[in-house]
């Protein structure tokens, strides 16, 4: 009795040192979620301190995306030894009367966009994510954020459609692939979305696309150059 019990007792302890961290990382209120799911709630708003707030699915992977986010950030620029240069970028891209573009590709329900536009506040923000329920959360998220633009599409090296689909049923997890049928999800480029930002300069590319990446370097093999350094 006692072996068995064992296991469950280390599995509680790792949870609640988790949601410790969770609270300390992110608010008190993150753990509430589970409160949320328990009751059957399909939807749960988050408050992020000086980030404001989150809508998030509790029963879905929306939590895992706000901890790398807000909790590891692991978007926090300020640990890379590059840091002073990336902000001196954004900084003489904005003094020479042009606009820093950040596209976030795989944006998902938003998350890293929020992290963006709070740390580059000059910058454009174009969210392109493929799966319509994602995007729906998204522009809930970003609603408040005059600098972000959720566009409801994947992102590839030449324009056409892609069929989704999703093998694991976790929210982050939607892939994309190419499809001839129009009923489909558009695709976008990079240069399409530069030119959706008159005056945009292409600032930060962060790609999440779940695979679809080789698609979209097949075709963009200057991309890192064509950012501004």
């Amino acid at each position: 009795m006692t072996g068995q019990r064992l296991p469950s007792l280390r599995s509680l302890g790792r949870k609640v040192v988790e949601n410790l961290e969770d609270a300390a990382g992110i608010g008190w209120g993150f753990p509430l979620r589970h409160l949320a799911r328990a009751a059957g709630r399909s939807g749960f708003r988050v408050g992020l301190g000086r980030f404001g707030s989150i809508l998030i699915r509790p029963n879905s992977s929306d939590p895992k995306v706000v901890r790398q986010v807000f909790r590891d950030r692991e978007y926090d620029l300020a640990g890379f030894r590059q840091a002073a240069r990336i902000r001196e970028t954004y900084e003489r891209i904005g003094r020479g009367g042009a606009v820093p573009l950040i596209i976030d590709a795989g944006a998902n329900i938003g998350a890293a966009s929020i992290w963006f536009a709070r740390h580059f506040p000059q910058a454009r923000i174009l969210a392109v994510e493929p799966d319509a329920e994602n995007a729906a959360c998204c522009r809930a998220n970003v609603e408040h954020l005059d600098t972000v633009e959720v566009i409801e599409a994947a992102i590839g090296s030449a324009s056409g459609f892609t069929a989704l689909k999703n093998e694991t049923g976790e929210a982050w997890a939607v892939q994309t692939e190419r499809s001839d049928d129009p009923a489909g999800v558009r695709i976008v480029t990079v240069d399409e979305l530069v030119r959706r930002i008159p005056n945009g300069r292409l600032f930060i590319l962060k790609v999440d696309i779940e695979g679809f990446e080789s698609d979209l370097f097949a075709g963009n093999t200057d991309c890192p150059d064509r950012t501004h350094r």
